[in-house]
């Protein structure tokens, strides 16, 4: 991605965090998207920061930079989770977002792995927020499961 295109979503990225500090919004919409003519879903290759799961504490991963999910503008997902990779497609309308045909590969990752967590919330995800130029993926009423950043393009590049 050009630095001019990286700039541009970081605006858009930039502009949602300000909408939901300010209160007026608890996330982005398509239509505020759509009416920026940026997408801050694409564009970014995001980085796990914690997964949230139903009744138990937060877990972060070990090594963040081995779970990784990107959103494509094409409609496909490409994910890493742990010593897997999976990929399949993402479906947006409005808040709501879901992924249909997430498939990953089974290998044993160890005893640290949180492959199960995370493929799991992956399936369960029906929505998404910002928060602080961060990525929660969410489920229901908007229980957040799973928490992202944005990966850097390149060393010492801040989103």
């Amino acid at each position: 991605m050009s630095r001019l295109a990286r700039v541009s979503t970081l605006l858009g990225v930039t502009l949602a965090a300000v909408l939901v500090a300010a209160g007026c919004a608890s996330g982005v919409s398509h239509e505020e998207a759509a009416r920026t003519d940026l997408d801050p879903l694409v564009g970014y290759v995001w980085r796990l920061v914690d997964v949230m799961g139903p009744g138990s504490a937060e877990e972060s991963p070990v090594d963040a930079d081995r779970y990784t999910l990107e959103l494509v503008p094409d409609g496909s997902v490409v994910a890493r989770v742990d010593c897997n990779r999976g990929h399949g497609r993402w479906k947006r309308d409005g808040s709501k977002l879901a992924f249909e045909g997430l498939a990953f590969t089974r290998a044993y990752c160890g005893t640290e792995s949180l492959f199960d967590e995370v493929s799991s919330g992956l399936a369960r995800v029906s929505g998404y927020a910002f928060r602080d130029g961060h990525l929660f993926l969410t489920e229901g009423e908007r229980r957040e499961i799973l928490e992202f950043e944005p990966l850097p393009d390149e060393p010492g590049d801040a989103p």
